[in-house]
């Protein structure tokens, strides 16, 4: 889908400015909201938003601008295909909105409500979070995001000929809660996820297209506790780190342990960057000279390590253990 916005400044920067251009709808001009139809959003058409998640809602005619009642939710105008655009509904209470789309001349060429509701997965279905192009591949991780746990994911869609002054695509991800899962980029095509609480987000993304268009992908991300995926025993041996013995790591608090840098059992792989996905759980510190590195257990539960060069070549990625 074509989307008309400037992301020079960044997927979240661009759209807390857009958020601020909308004007709030005038109380004499919104009709009795019971006889407004509901919106058609991301999912379905029973005009839900999701609370503190990223959707598109959408208009049966062309528009040029929107406006909503203030406080309910956020729109982002900017952010949008020919008939639709992004909107967040402000957690809180369930609450409902109305949503006027407007003409260049001003006219109110729609109306629609949405309702904000909470996502619960036992009730909702995660495929009505999803739009666009979810197509990524697991790299390292497990496939479920665990809180405490990181995954690296590589993106599968084709990237925009477009680039920065960086000879970079033009393409912004982000979050729309860091507080569930953090992200950040490995390279242009790798992405680093971090499970940070138990629920659900979405990873969204806008690419610009060589004609200067743009496509919007929102993918949900649900993360799991280390209960419900790796269980009261621990993370088996295949997936921890081993020591340079080749012994699992699982680690009392306070123990160390050494570990050579290499990828499966070639020597020599270079790695320069280690990311701990939970370093209040476990320390790792590379060694003098970078041939070998100490894990040192901090608190109990279960992390991830991974390690990598400076071209986000992923040399290592495994699990300690702290009992």
């Amino acid at each position: 889908m074509a989307l008309r916005t400037n992301i020079r400044f960044g997927l979240l920067l661009i759209l807390g400015l857009a958020a601020t251009e909308v004007a709030p709808v005038a109380a004499q001009t919104v009709a009795n909201p019971v006889e407004i139809p509901a919106c058609r959003t991301t999912a379905g058409e029973d005009g839900l938003l999701f609370q503190g998640m990223f959707a598109m809602v959408y208009a049966p005619v062309e528009f040029e601008s929107v406006r909503a009642e203030e406080g309910k939710l956020s729109l982002f105008p900017e952010v949008r295909d020919e008939l639709g655009m992004l909107a967040e509904s402000k957690p809180g209470a369930a609450t409902r909105a109305v949503i006027e789309f407007l003409a260049a001349d001003g006219t109110v060429v729609h109306q629609c409500a949405v309702t904000g509701v909470t996502f619960d997965p036992e009730v909702q279905d995660l495929a009505q979070l999803q739009t666009g192009d979810c197509n990524l591949s697991l790299v390292a991780g497990r496939p479920q995001l665990v809180v405490g746990h990181a995954q690296v994911w590589e993106i599968n869609w084709a990237l925009p000929p477009a680039r920065d002054a960086f000879g970079r695509a033009r393409v912004e991800v982000g979050i729309s809660d860091p507080s569930i899962a953090d992200m950040s980029r490995f390279s242009e095509r790798q992405l680093y996820l971090l499970g940070k609480s138990p629920g659900v987000t979405v990873l969204g993304s806008v690419v610009e297209e060589q004609d200067s268009s743009h496509s919007i992908n929102l993918c949900p991300i649900n993360v799991l506790t280390p209960a419900e995926v790796i269980g009261a025993e621990g993370p088996e041996d295949k997936d921890l780190c081993h020591d340079a013995n080749g012994v699992p790591m699982r680690l009392s608090v306070g123990q160390t342990a050494t570990m050579e840098l290499r990828e499966g059992d070639a020597q020599g792989i270079e790695v320069s960057e280690a990311s701990t996905a939970a370093p209040d759980i476990a320390d790792f510190s590379f060694a003098e000279g970078g041939t070998g590195a100490t894990v040192k257990g901090l608190a109990p539960g279960s992390t991830s390590i991974t390690l990598y060069n400076t071209d986000a070549f992923i040399a290592q990625h495994c699990e300690v253990s702290v009992e």
